[in-house]
């Protein structure tokens, strides 16, 4: 009786879990205290449900986790062997480097979907996920419209909300990916036809806004999801007809988007400063030179090949690397990080902190699932490969958050197709 009631007692528990899973997937953007009340409600709901041994083994078998892990330590033992903790790259409101790191325990909702979601409540997860990208983007289509104001981050020619154009452009782009994913899933018709709705709004409100990073992650994404979907359907011709569908209408965007016209413009013109004059004062221009800073530093001899930068001492080593070239690269040193996860991860974590980055990726995309959830993988994988090479997804809440929030979930999936 005694173990009849303990095994009811941790069944309710589960189910709360999954509800809440469905409330923090809704709500992490739009209201991020609220979400992070529901991450530690999710903490203690995980520890009481059990199974931690269980938990742990499916987590080592999936290893996707286990790198993430892995880069965790490899960048506290850089930090802990750094001469300092406070000369990094981090904002001033980190007083120090532990307290920068402390933030990656949001990713931990990867732990938390991967080892409990079940799947009676993988698609309600899903769709409040899915719920909350189309909320921001009807917002940002009526600040556009001057239906509404909007905050700190908002104009009409860049009507972003709650978020910078860059994190709110991953955001559209990632709910872009998961709609496709929907509309492939759904077999009823209306169904279909709802997604197709929502994907116009949320990719109309893509387009308004001046973040090319998603836009570029998107279209990168939409040409491997058209690749691998032809190729599995054995139409490969069609692929090609996609593609050309594709450049017509990114010239259709060009010639009707304002923002996307003269941000696409202002791409091309950073490009051409930096090769002609070496001019690294622009949008693109500081990712491309702190690009050459970094791969230059961490090159330069074998210690620095091996070891990076030490994460404490990170920022003003290579300030101290940069004086010795032209003047307007120290204009690079300002940012708060090297604009590249890649090279922030070498630079923080060694080597060995970049190959355990490398291995969560592939091992990621290696994830077993069924076809329709390959695209979704695949598509995802793109947006945060391209989010990585111009921005950083282990730096902002946000973006830990959000990429906490895919790989977790796409783990679940994982554990669906084995269950059944």
């Amino acid at each position: 009786m005694k173990n009849y009631n303990i095994k009811n007692y941790k069944k309710k528990i589960s189910i709360y879990l999954n509800y809440i899973f469905i409330l923090y997937a809704g709500t992490f953007v739009i209201n991020p205290s609220l979400g992070r009340e529901f991450f530690y409600i999710l903490t203690v709901l995980w520890l009481i449900e059990g199974h931690i041994k269980t938990k742990f083994i499916l987590i080592y078998k999936q290893k996707v986790l286990i790198f993430y892990t892995l880069m965790i330590i490899f960048f506290l033992l850089s930090l802990s062997l750094s001469n300092n903790f406070d000369n990094g790259y981090w904002s001033s409101k980190y007083t120090n480097g532990f307290k920068y790191l402390e933030k990656e325990k949001y990713f931990f909702i990867a732990f938390y979907l991967s080892t409990s979601l079940k799947q009676d409540y993988y698609k309600y997860v899903a769709l409040s996920f899915f719920s909350q990208v189309l909320f921001v983007s009807i917002y940002s289509i009526c600040i556009h419209l001057q239906i509404f104001t909007g905050d700190k981050y908002s104009s009409i020619t860049d009507p972003v909300v709650f978020l910078d154009h860059t994190h709110f452009s991953i955001l559209l782009a990632t709910g872009l990916i998961f709609s496709i994913y929907i509309f492939l899933k759904e077999e009823k018709i209306l169904l279909k036809v709802l997604t197709l709705i929502v994907f116009s709004i949320i990719f109309t409100s893509l387009m308004l806004i001046a973040g090319r990073l998603g836009q570029l992650s998107f279209f990168v994404s939409l040409i491997f999801i058209s690749g691998y979907y032809f190729y599995k359907k054995n139409r490969q011709k069609y692929f090609f007809i996609s593609l050309a569908v594709l450049c017509f209408s990114i010239l259709l965007i060009f010639n009707l988007s304002t923002t996307f016209r003269n941000r696409s413009l202002e791409g091309i013109n950073n490009i051409q400063e930096v090769i002609k004059k070496k001019d690294y004062n622009s949008s693109w221009g500081v990712r491309i030179g702190l690009d050459i800073l970094s791969y230059d530093y961490l090159t330069s001899d074998t210690k620095r090949f091996i070891f990076g930068a030490g994460m404490g001492d990170a920022k003003i080593n290579i300030y101290n690397f940069a004086k010795k070239f032209e003047q307007n690269k120290l204009f690079l040193l300002k940012w708060e990080h090297v604009h590249n996860q890649f090279f922030q991860t070498w630079i923080n974590g060694s080597i060995f902190g970049l190959i355990s980055f490398l291995l969560l990726l592939y091992t990621f995309y290696r994830i077993k699932v069924s076809f329709k959830e390959k695209i979704l993988i695949i598509g995802l994988l793109c947006i945060f490969i391209i989010d990585s090479i111009g921005n950083l997804i282990f730096h902002r809440l946000i973006s830990i958050e959000l990429f906490g929030f895919v790989i977790g979930y796409c783990l679940s999936l994982e554990n669906f197709k084995k269950s059944n």
